[in-house]
């Protein structure tokens, strides 16, 4: 287990393949255009101590926080997809990785940081369709 510090405000800088992979996840094409009128005007703020985090993500419409542990369950529902969820979170070589406990229904969400650009990589992978979104540290 090797821990990875994500702690800070990141702002979204660009995205690769969303559309597809928001497609992939049954987000209906009426949120995929809305989602896509955000542009970069996301940010994501983590807070974590340790091995417990807090992830609130904010967009012009509205905010979304997550709290969990590493190496825990936790449950929720996917604001996008009104599916729930139960994911849990581990730390990978380097990277925070969290994963459906069961089902495949959300995501395998994996953020670690990439110290020659220094940015944040939050790679989304549903079913085998794959995004990646970068962050620059505010």
């Amino acid at each position: 287990m090797t821990a990875v510090d994500l702690n800070g405000v990141w702002k979204l800088d660009r995205s690769e393949n969303f559309e597809e992979f928001l497609n992939k996840m049954g987000v209906s094409w009426m949120k995929r255009k809305l989602i896509n009128t955000f542009g970069n005007n996301i940010s994501v703020t983590i807070n974590q101590s340790g091995e417990d985090f807090v992830i609130t993500t904010k967009t012009p419409k509205d905010s979304n926080e997550s709290k969990f542990k590493v190496g825990q369950p936790f449950k929720g529902t996917n604001k996008l997809t009104g599916k729930a969820f139960e994911m849990m979170a581990e730390f990978e070589a380097g990277k925070l990785v969290v994963a459906p406990v069961s089902g495949k229904d959300n995501p395998t969400i994996t953020r670690e940081i990439d110290v020659v650009n220094d940015e944040m990589v939050q790679t989304m992978d549903m079913d085998g369709v794959v995004t990646k979104r970068y962050f620059k540290r505010e």
